[in-house]
């Protein structure tokens, strides 16, 4: 699958995530900086929690694909008429969905 984003494995290092480099193998690509932004010292700083939350984004976005499609693949095997809460399901698959797109540049 070709993707628009660069592509990972993305890892933290410090404050910074980066990706390798396609062209330089020892070398790797910034995808982002996060800065701290507490200046105060009982006021929580989320830097390091954003920053790993970032770097896992590939994966998130593959993992979400995929359990989406097996949500339906589930749904079909055990029929719809035995699907108690199909209305979960389906909002489920609508916030997949606008989570793919807007990471995707689609929303």
């Amino acid at each position: 699958m070709t993707t628009k984003h660069t592509p990972g494995p993305w890892k933290l290092e410090h404050l910074q995530v980066v990706a390798p480099s396609p062209r330089y193998p020892t070398s790797n690509l910034l995808v982002a900086q996060v800065y701290e932004t507490s200046m105060m010292v009982d006021e929580p700083d989320h830097a390091n929690a954003d920053a790993a939350l970032i770097s896992a984004a590939p994966e998130l976005l593959e993992a979400l694909k995929e359990t989406q499609e097996a949500l339906w693949i589930v749904v079909k095997l055990v029929g719809i008429e035995h699907v108690a809460e199909l209305d979960i399901a389906e909002r489920a698959d609508l916030m997949a969905s606008a989570a793919i797109a807007k990471a995707e540049a689609k929303a």
